[in-house]
């Protein structure tokens, strides 16, 4: 008898270990919580006190326990919160009312007159069997059968597949009672053994007519696959999902209204007809292509994900530019330019320029030329487009100081009209109207400032009045 067997069934009970089972686990000690309101006959001594007493009547304690070891005369109750007890949360919940409820039920058919012997658990145990596949593993890599409607599915996959053995196992009582333990991909393979088997009996009990027309469909897409292949030059790939969903559609053009397709099984028995498949998995999808086009079809992944780089490059960029918001004041100041652009742009726009290596990015920098471009794009850049619109408006929240200047510019040196609005089409410039309106707010900030000085002097007459006085 080992000392944790010793100590269960002990008259003592050493109140800084677990009260249940006193042994000394991996599991923090808890007791009821006084911080929260909970009413004492509803805490976990209150549950512990009565529960033990009944696993004992019905001899099923799950732990070797008297109930007399936690009763010091006045109630096990009492004597539990006066010695301030402690238990390990699952030594608990093995004493709990589901538990309590089973254990009722498990006994209920018994005969009364014939006596049960108690039934013990062994406390310290290294390695468990699986039922299943009978090999031992640790008990944490086991999972224990805790519902009635886990018991009802195996007895139906043992019913189904003829089993003799499970039905063997399952014949001396429920999955729960017997607490049976199973490897959680043991179980998924006796799943998948129930559901191939019952496919196959699905199958034979088709109709031969039935059975032709699954026959037809796959000779039809097999031919498919190789004229594809024959009719062109360049590689072929087939994705299987794509294949799987034309068999199904033609299945039910042929009048079986749900046809039964495995996408493994189609795809094995494809590789099995033409040896020249290839199977290659990326991602979730899985992808035939022949052996002699696999090189080809690697090469043009190559520049697939150098577009999809391109793209998500272009994507970050834009996403930055819609944020970043710019408005003409009126005046350019000294950081206007280098304020009106994103920097990522500005360093995207030098490297495509200038390189994109650090000796290029040291001789070179940020140019005129870079600064012209970025802002041109950052002009021209539309978070909205409108249906139908001939002409895009530009928001004046992303006017970058470059086409302002160079409206401005044409108009005033030129006077003409269709000059600004052909810089504007091309995305050079502002519009012929935006230049009016930008020249009507400079001449208001002109005459408000004369307003404020008191004084009226236009710009050309500087430097004579300062030459005279």
């Amino acid at each position: 008898m080992t000392d944790s067997t010793v100590l269960s069934v002990s008259k003592v009970t050493d109140w800084q270990k677990c009260c249940l089972c006193q042994t000394i686990k991996g599991e923090e000690l808890k007791s009821p919580p006084s911080r929260y309101k909970v009413t004492e006959d509803r805490d976990g001594y209150a549950m512990i006190a009565r529960n033990v007493p009944l696993f004992k009547e019905i001899n099923k304690s799950p732990i070797i326990l008297d109930p007399k070891r936690l009763d010091d005369g006045d109630g096990i109750t009492e004597t539990l919160r006066k010695n301030k007890a402690v238990y390990h949360q699952s030594c608990r919940l093995l004493f709990s009312n589901s538990k309590l409820e089973r254990a009722n039920k498990r006994s209920a058919g018994s005969s009364k007159n014939v006596e049960i012997p108690e039934k013990c658990r062994r406390s310290s145990l290294e390695s468990e069997v699986c039922f299943l596949c009978e090999k031992k593993a640790p008990s944490h890599d086991l999972r224990h059968a805790m519902t009635l409607e886990l018991d009802k599915r195996l007895n139906e996959c043992a019913r189904t597949l003829n089993d003799g053995r499970l039905l063997a196992i399952l014949s001396v009582g429920d999955a729960v009672a017997q607490e049976l333990q199973y490897h959680r991909a043991c179980l998924t393979k006796l799943y998948n053994r129930e559901r191939s088997m019952m496919r196959k009996e699905n199958m034979e009990s088709l109709p031969n007519k039935d059975k032709d027309k699954y026959l037809q469909v796959f000779s039809e897409l097999l031919l498919y696959i190789t004229e594809t292949n024959s009719s062109t030059n360049d590689p072929v790939v087939f994705r299987l999902a794509d294949l799987v969903s034309l068999y199904q559609q033609r299945l039910k053009q042929l009048g079986i209204h749900n046809p039964n397709v495995n996408s493994t099984r189609l795809k094995d028995q494809l590789l099995s007809e033409i040896p020249e498949l290839e199977a290659h998995k990326k991602g979730r999808d899985v992808l035939l292509a022949y052996t002699e086009d696999v090189g080809s079809v690697l090469s043009t992944a190559v520049d697939y994900t150098e577009a999809i780089i391109i793209t998500k490059a272009a994507k970050i960029l834009r996403q930055r530019m819609i944020d970043h918001k710019s408005v003409f004041a009126g005046t350019f100041d000294d950081n206007c330019v280098e304020d009106s652009v994103p920097q990522v742009l500005l360093q995207f726009v030098s490297m495509i320029e200038h390189g994109a290596d650090i000796k290029s990015q040291l001789r070179f920098g940020a140019s005129k030329t870079d600064f012209a471009l970025s802002q041109l794009l950052q002009y021209n850049c539309y978070s909205k487009y409108q249906d139908g619109g001939k002409l895009l408006r530009h928001s004046k929240d992303h006017e970058t100081p470059f086409p302002i200047f160079l409206g401005l510019s044409v108009y005033s040196k030129t006077r003409k009209k269709h000059l600004v609005e052909l810089l504007h089409e091309h995305g050079l410039s502002i519009s012929y109207d935006r230049v009016l309106e930008v020249s009507a707010q400079l001449g208001d900030a002109a005459v408000g400032k004369y307003k404020v000085e008191g004084v009226v002097c236009p710009n050309v007459c500087f430097l004579i009045y300062f030459w005279l006085f």
